[in-house]
Parts: C-alpha cells; sequence; structure tokens
C-alpha cells in the first residue's frame, strides 16, 4: 500500500514539476495560437457530438408512416439505419454549414476565457493554472 501512495506521489510531483516548467517557458500562449486551439477543439467537439445530434434530430422529427408505424424505434435503431441507407457520411449531413457557425464561435469564446484567466490570474499574483476555483467558474460563466 505505501509503494502505492509513493508512487502517487511521486507521479503527482512529476505532473507538477512538468507543468511548472511549461508555464515557465511559455506563460502565456499567443492570441492567435489561443484562436487556432479554440478553433481544433471546437471542430473536434463539433465531429464526436454531431452523429449523436443527427439521430436526435431523426428522432425528434419522426412522422408516423402510412403503415402506422414510427420509422424509428430508438437511437440505436435510427443509428443502424441512418447507416445502412445513406452510409457512415449521413451521419455528418449538414456539418459544413454547422462548422462555419462553430468554429469561429468556439475559437472566440475559448481565446477569450484563456485571456480573461490569464489577465485575472496576473491581478492576482498567482499562475493561471493555480487561479482560485471560484474565480475560473465565473470567468467560465461570463464568457462560455
Amino acid at each position: 500500500m505505501d509503494q502505492k501512495i509513493a508512487a502517487s506521489q511521486m507521479a503527482d510531483d512529476s505532473f507538477e514539476n512538468d507543468s511548472n516548467m511549461a508555464a515557465q517557458s511559455n506563460p502565456s500562449s499567443s492570441l492567435a495560437t489561443k484562436l487556432v486551439n479554440g478553433a481544433i477543439a471546437g471542430v473536434v467537439g463539433t465531429l464526436v457530438i454531431f452523429p449523436i445530434d443527427m439521430v436526435k434530430t431523426r428522432l425528434q422529427n419522426q412522422r408516423v408512416g402510412k403503415n402506422g408505424q414510427l420509422p424509428y424505434s430508438g437511437g440505436i435503431d435510427c443509428f443502424r439505419k441512418i447507416v445502412a441507407k445513406e452510409g457512415f457520411k449521413g451521419l455528418y449531413r449538414g456539418l459544413v454549414p454547422n462548422l462555419i457557425g462553430v468554429t469561429p464561435e468556439k475559437a472566440i469564446k475559448l481565446a477569450v476565457n484563456d485571456l480573461a484567466r490569464e489577465k485575472l490570474a496576473r491581478r492576482l499574483n498567482v499562475p493561471s493554472d493555480k487561479l482560485p476555483t471560484a474565480y475560473g467558474m465565473v470567468i467560465n460563466k461570463l464568457f462560455l
């Protein structure tokens, strides 16, 4: 048991040292970097969530057919039928317009959030990754 605690403490210390070195070597990323990172986060999030949203939308919009039944019996059935009828690409129908809206929005929100956290951390004279939770929550609420 003591070995597990010691190993865990060493891992925590190592992570903290790595974090401190990263913060010292690059205390603040440029605005352009923050925008690019936010845009990438928006694209990745959209790519992951879009098929789920497509299934949800199809389920919400389904109508009783001529045979008196709904086309889908549930989420998994809907997913399977979309892939069988339209292929995997069917899950991403309408993705491009969504990305056109989401990408700049996420880029700006996440960049402004990071900048606000850094500014507040400087004002409080603490590293931005050590900002008290309450302050981080306020910033997140204001900008996200």
